[in-house]
């Protein structure tokens, strides 16, 4: 009864997410403490916090970011 209620309360999202974390710090995509890696980004200035979220502050820099993912994979 106890891992139905956890399930129906969001426990296999939870689980979902911390996996998938897991996946991508394993991987060397994306840093392992997010949180703080996000955080010094904002205070250089690179990331702004919106609502729950982060976005980039010039558009350049995502342009750049997103052709170098595109440039790499067709290596």
């Amino acid at each position: 009864g106890m891992m139905v209620m956890w399930a129906l309360s969001g426990g296999l999202t939870v689980l979902r997410h911390y996996v998938i974390r897991w996946l991508l710090a394993r991987r060397r995509i994306f840093p392992r403490h997010a949180q703080a890696f996000l955080n010094d980004a904002t205070a250089r200035i690179l990331l702004r916090r919106v609502g729950g979220g982060y976005s980039f502050i010039h558009r350049r820099l995502q342009d750049y970011f997103a052709d170098l993912e595109l440039s790499q994979s067709e290596k």
